[in-house]
Parts: C-alpha cells; sequence; structure tokens
C-alpha cells in the first residue's frame, strides 16, 4: 500500500481489499490492536475543512486508512504530481463490505443519519443480506467533536460489530471516530457520509455513466441546490493546487 500527502493531509493508494477482509474475518484489529481500523474517505471539501482546522486534520491523519474518494483528488494528483490512483467510492467500498459478511454471517452496525431514514436503511438492508445481523440507532445528538450518549457506546459494544458504519457527516464523524476508536468494540470502523439516505431510498446515485466520469458532485448539486455552499470549498481547493 502506497501513501501521498494532498495539501497536509495523508491519503493511501493501491491497497489491498484481500487484507481488509482479513480484519473483518479474523478479528486481527480485536485481538492485536483492541481498537477498530479506521477507514476515512476524505475529499476535497473535506482537505479544505482541515487546512482551516487543525484538529480535524489531525484527526484525518491519524486514521488506518484514508481512501480517495473524491474525483477533486483524482484530479489533484493526476495534474499537480502526474500520479495517477483509482477512486475509490466510500459507499461503493461500503457494500463490498456488506456483500463480504453477509457470505460470512458477520454482523454490522448503523450509526448516524435521521432515525427514519436509519430504520429504512436497516430494513432494506435486512432483506438485502439475509445472512447478516445487523442493528443499528439514528437521530443521535452528536456535539461538535463528536460526543455522543455514552449508551448508545455500551449498545454498540454490546452488540460487538464487525463493522460499524458511522454516518454523522463531516467533520462530526471523523471526530466522533477519533474521540471513541479506543473504547470501541468493532473490528472495522468507516464513516460513510450520506450511505444511509442511498440505502434507504431517500437519495439516488448518480447514474453508472456519472459515476465513472467522477461527476457524481454534480448530480447531487443538481438534485439539492443547497449544496452550491459546501462546492464552493472546491474553489478553495482548485486555489491551493
Amino acid at each position: 500500500m502506497k501513501t501521498i500527502e494532498v495539501q497536509g493531509v495523508r491519503f493511501n493508494f493501491e491497497f489491498p481489499f484481500d487484507d481488509l477482509k482479513k480484519e473483518l474475518k479474523l478479528g486481527v484489529t480485536l485481538e492485536k490492536k483492541r481498537r477498530p481500523l479506521v477507514i476515512f474517505t476524505p475529499n476535497p471539501e473535506q482537505v479544505v475543512q482541515a487546512r482551516d482546522n487543525p484538529s480535524f486534520k489531525t484527526c484525518l491523519n491519524s486514521s488506518d486508512l484514508n481512501l480517495v474518494d473524491g474525483v477533486g483528488i483524482v484530479w489533484y494528483l493526476k495534474i499537480k504530481r502526474g500520479i495517477s490512483v483509482q477512486r475509490i467510492g466510500g459507499v461503493d467500498l461500503a457494500w463490498q463490505l456488506l456483500e463480504f459478511l453477509n457470505q460470512e454471517k458477520g454482523k454490522v452496525f448503523l450509526l448516524g443519519s435521521q432515525k427514519e431514514v436509519n430504520e429504512l436503511a436497516l430494513s432494506r438492508l435486512r432483506e438485502k443480506f439475509p445472512s447478516l445481523e445487523i442493528k443499528g440507532v439514528g437521530g443521535n445528538k452528536v456535539g461538535s467533536q463528536g460526543e455522543i450518549d455514552e449508551e448508545i457506546i455500551r449498545t454498540i459494544n454490546a452488540f460487538r460489530p464487525d463493522l460499524l458504519l458511522v454516518a454523522f457527516g463531516a467533520p462530526k464523524q471523523e471526530f466522533f471516530s477519533c474521540h471513541y476508536r479506543d473504547v470501541l468494540q468493532a473490528k472495522v470502523l468507516m464513516v460513510v457520509g450520506g450511505a444511509f439516505d442511498y440505502w434507504a431510498g431517500k437519495v439516488p446515485r448518480a447514474p453508472r455513466w456519472m459515476q465513472k466520469l467522477g461527476l457524481e458532485w454534480l448530480f447531487r448539486l443538481i438534485r439539492q441546490p443547497w449544496r452550491i455552499k459546501r462546492q464552493l470549498r472546491l474553489v478553495k481547493f482548485t486555489i491551493g493546487f
């Protein structure tokens, strides 16, 4: 696995998916590290946030894996560094992990999003993956540094999921992961942003051709114009070239 830094944020690429499956299957993280393997998926917007917020940058760089999710990062590395990397969509990777754990009769916990969205996502995933043992809780009150009710942490630890998926949105989901990683009893913790909205059927994903061209952000912007304020961070990222 290779690493590279983009405006102060570390990224990993060419990572072996089989190693990640081994973490889930054998529980290497629980046996050796006593904490989850943490996966973040920083995009250009979050790189800009990290540039303006040192504590967020520190948190991002403390993960075990920072995957190249945003197409802007791919373009940056190609234009600025002459390096070609493959984009790994966080939603797509999470889905692959669900497929794998369904085969292994694993356990998954969905944390975050609105209560209704969380429950609907749970219902649909149970239908899609009948061999998964899956639980979750949404509608959570989350502090600016990712703090949540300690009872939720106890609920997660009592369940001991193979995969904990966190959907608070950035930067709260990353701060949550950094704040609680040493006490959570899960093998892999992955932040997934708006994935639960997709799985619940509340928000459609971009057509496959737009995903392949790296235009999923444009599809979301057209359907959710309020995102324009967030997209302005892309201008700051581009200036950072």
